[in-house]
């Protein structure tokens, strides 16, 4: 069964509310990690609906924690009171808070991302560190299909400075790791439910979402700063993951034809 879950009368989503044993293999919650972690419900003996709500807080906390943890793991020092700011202002975002009491996967997807990039800057920091990223990277593309557009964009600030400083066995790893995790899970989809994407996912023209996104938050002057904000960091890792992971957000609703945004 599917049931439409609808806020001010717009519809946001569609979830799957039960599974049909014996039906065809169709994946059609397009976040099968979040399916397999809410399957744990039934052993754990607790209601899905509360233990969905209580784990899309928890997960989002961590991705602001993750936030809050960048500007150390990019510049190499150690926490500061002024790094809770980008977090506090994360939080007051209307959408990233119903998304995280919602029941939905929308923390689970945030944190995943947020860590991915903290991570690869710590990482970046020390060519002696395993490359943990890619392992969160291959968690963030079970999460949703649209992670793929963020392991691109990390991938491509390792490979600039590969390509400006030389190769690191860490890359290799890195590399090695993508491929393998990325490979396994569309292997399990393939033999699975024959299809290497969920049902939902579509290419389409959702330009619109982010006009419609820009508009409803007052963003226009701060897209006038941002570019000079993002160029003002010393670090280079952190300059490039921080301005490849906005483009890879906004980048998601154009590959789905929706409001993914609020992700």
């Amino acid at each position: 069964g599917i049931r439409d879950y609808k806020v001010t009368g717009v519809q946001t989503c569609a979830l799957p509310i039960f599974l049909a044993p014996g039906a065809e293999r169709v994946e059609a919650p397009e976040s099968l990690l979040w399916v397999l972690v809410l399957s744990l419900a039934r052993p754990l003996h607790v209601a899905h609906e509360p233990f969905s709500k209580g784990l899309g807080l928890a997960f989002g906390a961590g991705a602001l924690a993750a936030v809050a943890l960048f500007p150390a793991a990019a510049y190499r020092r150690r926490p500061r009171a002024f790094d809770l700011v980008a977090p506090a202002v994360a939080a007051s975002f209307a959408h990233f808070a119903l998304g995280t009491v919602a029941g939905l996967e929308v923390g689970l997807y945030a944190f995943l991302a947020a860590l991915a990039v903290t991570t690869l800057a710590w990482e970046e920091n020390d060519p002696k560190r395993a490359p943990w990223s890619s392992v969160v990277l291959t968690g963030l593309c079970l999460a949703r299909p649209d992670g793929a557009v963020v392991l691109l964009a990390l991938g491509a600030v390792k490979f600039a400075r590969a390509w400006r400083e030389g190769p690191r066995r860490q890359d290799f790893l890195w590399a090695l790791g993508a491929v393998v995790g990325l490979g396994a899970l569309e292997l399990f989809r393939e033999a699975y439910f024959a299809a290497a994407l969920p049902s939902g996912c579509r290419w389409g023209a959702g330009g619109a979402s982010v006009v419609g996104w820009v508009r409803a938050y007052q963003l226009g002057a701060l897209a006038a700063v941002a570019p000079a904000a993002v160029c003002s960091t010393r670090a280079g890792c952190a300059r490039a993951a921080l301005a490849l992971t906005a483009i890879a957000g906004l980048a998601v609703p154009l590959y789905r034809g929706d409001g993914s945004t609020t992700e």
